[in-house]
């Protein structure tokens, strides 16, 4: 499947591409910082956070606490 045709297929779940950017990045790896996510998901920094807080609130993903707040992906 191309990324294109994955990327729509978030729409059905309400997620905007941003979201699903992050969504599918986060299940590449196991754990990563907000800026990490920013690099490969190709989100500008200054909305990462929110689109992070908002796959959170969803249920895509969970915060897990540090020094440096990390994040994963929920299956």
């Amino acid at each position: 499947m191309q990324p294109k045709l994955i990327l729509k297929d978030f729409d059905k779940f309400g997620l905007n591409s941003y979201e699903a950017r992050g969504y599918l990045s986060l299940l590449e790896r196991n754990r990563m910082t907000a800026v990490e996510i920013s690099r490969i998901a190709g989100i500008p920094r200054a909305k990462v956070y929110e689109t992070l807080e908002n796959l959170t609130a969803r249920g895509f993903c969970h915060t897990i606490p540090g020094k440096v707040k990390k994040y994963s992906a929920v299956s």
